[in-house]
């Protein structure tokens, strides 16, 4: 679980406003809101890239600011929007650089160090390609590599900073899927998305943003309304729900 509880950070020109929330553990819980709202600067803020200037943030049971770095990465674990491999390294060894945190000085692989890094692989569809340079990769394939390297990592929270982008939509089924996995193992998953009919189908606990604040937060059913889409994205909308799964989905009027 994460809570929030009059969180603030921010950079010279912008500023979260005092946020509180939680983010409980079984649950995918998706951020959504317009362009530089703030939800990137959120996730920082939790994963620590960021510091708190005011407030707390909670990981569990422990407020994450007296967590050393090591604790800290084997409890949480960040899928940034800007992922740069080193020259030269192979997807499998990107994946390795996931069991960091559950390893000692010198850095030597266990046997459980090699079952975790040949699971995400597998499960990431990446076992085939595990031995060509990151860099030979397309732009989906990358994202995959990863992703991997978060299961890898295997924290009881994870945050997905835009997950889906460049996946096709077959992977972004797949990773979507998978976020929800996670959580029905119990663990805490927070995804920034930009698709509001997949964020209400895939998670079941949304949070809106806007202009750096919270303003919602609730069920997809709850948060998914016209009057909400109007408000945050100044868009008139109908909502309708979803032929499959009957979540709503907004569809513009203009």
């Amino acid at each position: 679980m994460i809570e929030l509880s009059d969180a603030v950070a921010g950079y010279r020109n912008f500023q979260l406003a005092p946020s509180t929330v939680t983010f409980p553990a079984g649950r995918f819980s998706a951020l959504i809101g317009p362009n530089g709202c703030g939800k990137s600067t959120l996730m920082r803020m939790i994963s620590r890239q960021l510091a708190t200037r005011s407030g707390t943030v909670r990981i569990g049971e422990r407020d994450a600011a007296n967590l050393p770095q090591k604790i800290l990465a084997r409890q949480v674990s960040l899928l940034s929007q800007e992922n740069i491999a080193p020259a030269g390294i192979t997807v499998r060894d990107l994946v390795g650089y996931g069991r960091a945190p559950h390893q000692n000085l010198l850095g030597i692989a266990s046997d459980e160090d090699r079952r975790k890094v040949a699971a995400a692989l597998g499960r990431m569809d990446l076992t085939g390609m595990s031995h060509k340079p990151v860099a030979s990769l397309s732009g989906g394939q990358r994202q995959r590599a990863f992703l991997a390297m978060l299961l890898a990592q295997d924290t009881p929270t994870m945050l997905f900073d835009e997950p889906t982008n460049w996946l096709d939509i077959q992977h972004q089924v797949q990773v979507l899927s998978l976020i929800r996995n996670l959580a029905g193992e119990g663990r805490t998953c927070v995804a920034v998305l930009h698709d509001i009919a997949q964020a209400a189908r895939y998670a079941d606990h949304l949070v809106v943003m806007k202009d750096g604040a919270i303003v919602a937060q609730g069920s997809p059913t709850e948060v998914v309304t016209a009057e909400l889409v109007q408000e945050v994205y100044e868009l008139a909308v109908a909502i309708h729900p979803d032929p499959v799964t009957g979540t709503p989905v907004p569809y513009p009027l203009a």
